[in-house]
């Protein structure tokens, strides 16, 4: 869990605190199942206080462990992700401020792995490649084509639509 301790920001001892976190983070504990971290995360940032708004920017470097859409084989992505997060120290929700949301939390501690696993869900890519190439998988055999060359036929027909090989398509028609 990627926590950050505020009793000296509470206590009104400082007004901002430079935050450095290395920690261990399941996706999975938190409902993210598509993605994982194969080492740990490495957090830098600034925590600061306006009144009774916490506020914490910072920014991650990570590699995360996705499945290629195409041949299915697990590879390496790397990001940058960027956070900017407001936590109030009230016990009741606080006023609006703009369009910005504000996180409620309670104790002596922030956890900021909510906030930083749904920024990485946003960064990553919609198509999950392993690589702009990848010829996926075999739809006969179900070979991975980027590591072996199956002996199943190119030329085989959708049954569907083996009937249309039947019919001559005539060149002179064309644009009529």
């Amino acid at each position: 869990m990627l926590q950050i301790s505020v009793e000296k920001l509470k206590s009104a001892a400082l007004e901002q605190i430079e935050v450095h976190l290395c920690e261990a983070v399941c996706p999975r504990n938190y409902g993210f199942t598509d993605f994982s971290f194969p080492d740990d995360v490495h957090l830098d940032g600034i925590l600061s206080r306006r009144e009774q708004i916490l506020q914490f920017v910072g920014e991650a470097d990570v590699s995360v462990e996705l499945i290629c859409d195409r041949c299915g084989e697990p590879y390496l992505y790397h990001l940058k992700v960027e956070l900017d997060e407001d936590y109030s120290l009230q016990e009741e929700e606080p006023e609006e401020e703009g369009e910005r949301l504000i996180h409620l939390f309670s104790g002596n501690a922030i956890d900021l792995t909510p906030e930083f696993l749904q920024a990485v869900f946003l960064a990553l890519p919609m198509k999950r490649l392993c690589k702009n190439d990848c010829k996926g998988l075999c739809s006969d055999c179900g070979s991975n084509l980027n590591n072996t060359v199956c002996s199943c036929r190119d030329d085989a027909i959708d049954p569907r639509l083996e009937k249309l090989k039947d019919y001559v398509f005539d060149d002179s028609l064309k644009g009529v």
